[in-house]
């Protein structure tokens, strides 16, 4: 019984490896370089990865800003992007940034 146990584990345990793997396929990577803001007329760019964080700045539309090489982070059923703003970093929500645009 033991040896049919962790089998049992062992298959659920690569059923979840595969779900997450499958999740981080369809993430963006992280990009590197720039992008524009697209289809709102400014994006905020926020303190952290989140609707509820202080918004620090904005960028206004077909305007461009530097992508840091960071991972994204999904947070609030958005993922986000983060970007280099004044002397620090922000974040930026993906759905209204085109990356890879100058």
């Amino acid at each position: 019984e033991p040896a049919e146990r962790k089998t049992a584990v062992a298959g659920v345990m690569a059923e979840e490896e595969a779900s997450a793997a499958e999740e981080e396929a369809i993430l963006p990577q992280a990009g590197c370089g720039s992008a524009v803001v697209q289809g709102v007329s400014a994006l905020a760019i926020r303190e952290s990865p989140s609707l509820h964080s202080v918004a620090v700045g904005e960028v206004a539309q077909g305007r461009s800003i530097a992508l840091s090489c960071e991972p994204v982070v999904v947070a609030d059923g958005l993922i986000w992007q983060q970007v280099n703003y004044g002397s620090g970093f922000g974040w930026m929500s993906r759905k209204y940034l085109l990356v890879g645009q100058h």
